[in-house]
């Protein structure tokens, strides 16, 4: 059995220090072992109940259905050791994210990630990317989690699903693991049926590419407005011309989902108790695939 030495940040964010009252990961490593799996052993520190939330990769693709919450019920500057076994035929990498409270609340402190040293690229784990008609224009946007020898985002479009040309080129943000939000708008997008769009993440040494989101075009029957808008806290969406179900969502200005609404025998809904900020608004068929995105401000 060959062991692999951890990749751990040489220096820990000051967010990870018991200040932020956080379980840490002090060390650990992976080992791959001769079914071809591997395992990562983990040393936490914890000073009572904190939760740590585990998300396990392969090439850089979260693996479904394995991410899990580990929580940690023990005294004052307690060490808890703890192996995890996957398998990946590519490369492995293991994320921690500690919480202050229970995972996905309180206060994220990290994330750390350990994996193994292979040469060529480190993932680049793109966590969301929209797009949606804006009347003339199209807007892009996408969110990553990890960003490792990435250089740069090609903005990508096919009039046919099958021939996509570049368009535009985003730089892509310092290598880390925080979170970082793009976007592009394209303004040159005047067909009247369907386009289609991706990303290819260009790396160092390869190149990966998104999921493919589909646009209607401008003769695209269906619309919708946003009434009032500015709004206080509740506004009312109407599509007109619907001839299909179609899914609401709302986004906040980070991209995170805050609702998602289906309708079926209607064609309006109402959005109530909204914080003060800005938000998106996005209208999908659910046969055709269009979408459609409206800004949202809320005043209150």
């Amino acid at each position: 059995m060959k062991i692999f030495l951890l990749i751990l940040p040489i220096v820990f964010l000051s967010c990870l220090s018991f200040a932020q009252n956080c379980a840490r990961v002090v060390s650990g490593n992976t080992v791959a072992n001769a079914d071809g799996s591997y395992t990562t052993t983990v040393v936490y520190n914890s000073d009572g109940n904190k939760h740590v939330y585990v998300d396990f990769y392969c090439n850089g693709v979260l693996i479904p259905g394995k991410s899990f919450c580990e929580a940690f019920s023990c005294g004052a500057n307690c060490t808890t050791t703890k192996s995890y076994t996957f398998t990946c035929s590519g490369t492995p990498l293991v994320k921690f994210t500690p919480y202050t409270g229970n995972c996905g609340g309180g206060t994220q402190c990290g994330p750390v990630q350990i994996g193994i040293p292979v040469p060529g690229p480190l993932p680049v784990d793109l966590s969301s990317f929209l797009a949606g008609r804006m009347g003339s224009a199209v807007s892009l946007s996408w969110k990553t989690e990890i960003e490792m020898h990435a250089i740069n985002f090609e903005v990508q479009r096919s009039y046919d699903n099958e021939s996509f040309k570049t368009i535009a080129t985003v730089a892509s943000a310092v290598n880390g693991t925080s979170t970082k939000s793009y976007s592009y708008v394209d303004n040159s997008n005047t067909s009247n049926s369907l386009s289609f769009y991706r990303l290819k993440i260009v790396k160092q040494s390869e190149v990966s590419y998104s999921d493919i989101k589909t646009v209607k075009g401008l003769a695209g029957k269906a619309d919708f407005v946003i009434f009032p808008n500015p709004s206080v806290g509740n506004a009312r969406i109407t599509i007109s011309d619907l001839t299909e179900p179609a899914r609401i969502q709302l986004l906040d200005n980070s991209g995170r989902l805050v609702k998602s609404i289906m309708l079926n025998n209607t064609n309006s809904f109402e959005l109530t108790g909204l914080q003060k900020g800005s938000y998106m608004v996005r209208i999908i068929g659910s046969t055709s695939g269009n979408s459609e995105i409206r800004k949202l401000t809320v005043i209150n």
